[in-house]
């Protein structure tokens, strides 16, 4: 009996939020734009047609922007973050390699250079955050193989080790 009257109040509750004041809801898309309206329980939703300005440009509009009608996306720009690319060129038994050319290229095909120290290291600086670039090193006595890399951090150790001779 307990568990019927529980069940009658909730009943009731949602009975009585049904019976609120009137309200409307204009302007509002029906799912695929079925132009049709509705109205009882004490509300109407007058219909309109979803997405009414697809494949045209919307004219006469009362606000200050202009939109283009259909479906888009809105890609973010790049950040203006740089970081620093750093790494060793060695030799096959890992010795640094002095005056190897690591050769960095993004993908609109814009390259720098950098020059090995006595030691092997190299350096980038100013290096795009989230962007592909593939690395390279050309030396006159060695063969190595290209990375591509993603920077989306400070790299610290980019190294490159050289092919064995045959």
């Amino acid at each position: 009996m307990k568990n019927l009257l529980i069940i009658f109040v909730t009943f009731a509750s949602l009975a009585i939020c049904v019976q609120a004041q009137p309200y409307s809801i204009a302007q509002s898309v029906i799912a695929n734009g079925g132009l049709q309206s509705a109205t009882g329980a004490g509300y109407e939703i007058a219909g309109t047609a979803g997405q009414s300005a697809a494949g045209q440009n919307m004219i006469n509009s009362p606000y200050v922007y202009t939109q283009v009608g259909g479906f888009w996306i809105n890609f973010l720009p790049p950040t203006a973050a740089s970081v620093t690319v750093r790494g060793r060129v060695v030799t096959p038994e890992g010795r640094g390699l002095m005056n190897a050319r690591v050769i960095m290229t993004d993908v609109k095909g814009n390259s720098r250079i950098a020059i090995t120290g006595h030691f092997g290291y190299y350096e980038f600086d100013d290096v795009q955050v989230g962007e592909l670039y593939i690395f390279k090193v050309l030396s006159k006595r060695y063969e190595f193989r290209s990375q591509a890399v993603v920077v989306m951090e400070q790299i610290e150790n980019l190294d490159f080790v050289a092919l064995p001779r045959k």
